[in-house]
């Protein structure tokens, strides 16, 4: 797969995934924070999303560690973050209980979070789903 059409690709599946998760928050936000409370209330699952995070996260820079002044550096930090995610959690737990508790706790904050998510989606959509000649 060429070096572009990677980056569509991984455009597509990032930019449909942020745009879900920032519309069901924003639409569902009392229910998505009752589940994230039982999450975090979970060791066992809260282990599970580290490893997934760490997983995402891993392949992505593997693959796609572009560094560039476009889309391409939205999945670049996408894979960053979700490596660091991965290794806060699973290194220090507390801490990311934490910030996680912190961030639901201030309902504008992750409201906010959410609305940058749902933007960087809709670029990423756009530029993996356009066409180029």
């Amino acid at each position: 797969m060429a070096d572009a059409e990677l980056s569509q690709t991984l455009a597509k599946i990032i930019g449909l995934y942020g745009l879900i998760l920032a519309m069901s928050s924003l639409l569902n936000r009392q229910n998505l924070t009752n589940v994230f409370h039982e999450l975090m209330d979970s060791e066992g699952l809260m282990y599970l999303s580290s490893l997934m995070a760490l997983i995402i996260g891993l392949v992505l820079i593997t693959i796609h560690n572009v560094i560039a002044l476009d889309y391409r550096a939205l999945i670049t930090i996408f894979g960053w973050a979700s490596f660091i995610k991965g290794v806060i959690h699973l290194m220090i737990p507390e801490l990311a209980y934490n910030l996680n508790r912190g961030i639901l706790h201030f309902q504008k904050t992750y409201s906010l979070i959410m609305l940058v998510v749902l933007c960087a989606s809709l670029w990423l959509l756009k530029e993996g789903f356009s066409v180029s000649i």
